[in-house]
């Protein structure tokens, strides 16, 4: 794993990196289920020796990484069925979109929602109200749990696909108004259709709930200017220059800050 990662970013090295991780996701999919009872126990005690000592990542860690070498390869479908298993439905729009087949993620993410429901009316929860009412109550099932963890995601998600608000807002309201991806996707729609004052106010939400988000603050600091908030704007791009990381988006923001001070006459 280690030798993967020095040697990922490197063209030459690229094919082997590859097969090393295929290597890797077969051996975390080993369920021992081939051995005899006696020797898959014993195999999975031997393991377990080692567990701690080997600094092997989680399944999830190795197959997502063994997913993003198929891509780089050019290997999209192999990646996206990954992706898919592992429930990353961020990165599998990303690959439906390179094949251009986002028909297809929208039919998938439909499916998975209707799954979900299924799963709790099968546990006798008939409508949304007895949903929210035995979710409040802390006497969900493990459908219910289930449910309510995976659906708002699931709606961002559909409304990245659609561009429709309407998934963005149930979600927001799903999770009790503190869901802060909901409040920037509809943000961000907001700035794509220059509505300014909505965008900030979106944002502002989203932010309030996880500040964390550079591109955000960015964003907000745009959109207030054009509103006219220079005290707005020169606050969010003060959290950005701040907590930079080397982003793409230091130069302009730097260029955005000194705008912000010439308007103020203190520059």
């Amino acid at each position: 794993m280690l030798r993967v990662g020095l040697e990922g970013e490197l063209e030459r090295f690229l094919e082997r990196c590859m097969h090393q991780m295929e290597e890797n996701g077969r051996f975390v999919d080993d369920p021992l289920e081939s051995l005899d009872k006696d020797l898959r126990y014993s195999a999975a005690a031997e393991r377990n020796m080692f567990a701690y000592r080997s600094s092997l990542p989680p399944r999830r860690e190795v197959k997502k990484k063994l997913a993003i070498s198929f891509g780089r390869n050019g290997l999209v479908r192999s990646a996206m069925e990954i992706f898919e298993e592992l429930e990353f439905w961020d990165e599998v729009v990303d690959c439906h979109r390179l094949i251009g087949n986002l028909g297809a993620t929208e039919d998938l993410l439909r499916k998975e929602l209707d799954r979900l429901d299924k799963a709790v009316l099968d546990e006798g929860i008939s409508d949304d109200a007895t949903f929210d009412q035995s979710f409040r109550k802390g006497a969900s099932t493990r459908a219910v749990q289930s449910r309510a963890a995976r659906r708002p995601r699931l709606l961002c998600v559909l409304g990245d696909v659609t561009r429709s608000q309407e998934h963005f807002e149930i979600a927001w309201e799903e999770i009790g108004h503190r869901y802060a991806r909901a409040k920037r996707a509809l943000g961000m729609m907001c700035t794509d259709s220059e509505q300014w004052e909505a965008a900030m106010g979106h944002y502002k939400q989203a932010l309030g709930i996880n500040s964390l988000f550079l591109e955000a603050w960015f964003v907000y600091g745009c959109a207030a200017i054009q509103t006219g908030d220079i005290q707005t704007g020169a606050h969010a791009f003060t959290r950005v220059i701040k907590n930079h990381r080397k982003t793409e988006k230091l130069g302009t923001t730097w260029l955005k800050f000194s705008m912000i001070w010439e308007r103020r006459g203190e520059l």
